[in-house]
């Protein structure tokens, strides 16, 4: 008998303990963490290379223009994205003809939703009609 005594005894310390899930679940937890940040290093040089470059950036900013200094009927060209952009301070006698015009106009009521900003559905197409300002090109150039 003391022989199988003394063997529960060692049966008994040799029975692991079962693990606790919830180390278990926090385990998982800190590798889903680990892995998740270990992606995101990973493919941010990727996705740092699909960003445009400084120069591109600087070619597609923004100009900006002093409409005060252009003079009654004067025309101003300016460079905006490598194309040539005209700006127009509009004479008394030009927004007149403006009415006597409508008829040439393709979309005289701006009627066409997608070919006029709500800004500029009037008759001047502009916020400020005595401005005209437009990108220069003819549409057979491109």
């Amino acid at each position: 008998m003391r022989g199988q005594a003394e063997g529960s005894i060692s049966t008994a310390k040799e029975i692991r303990q079962l693990p606790d899930p919830r180390r278990r679940e926090l385990l998982t937890q800190v590798t889903a963490a680990a892995g998740g940040l270990a992606l995101a290093g990973a493919a941010a040089p990727f996705v740092a290379s699909m960003l445009p470059s400084e120069r591109a950036r600087a070619f597609a900013a923004p100009v900006e223009f002093d409409t005060k200094a252009l003079a009654a009927g004067e025309l101003q060209t300016v460079a905006w994205r490598g194309k040539p952009v005209w700006i127009l301070r509009r004479t008394k006698k030009m927004l007149a003809s403006l009415d006597s015009d409508i008829r040439l106009l393709a979309d005289p009521a701006s009627a066409e939703t997608s070919q006029q900003p709500d800004y500029a559905r009037n008759e001047a197409r502009a916020i400020r009609p005595e401005i005209f300002v437009c990108v220069g090109l003819c549409t057979h150039l491109g």
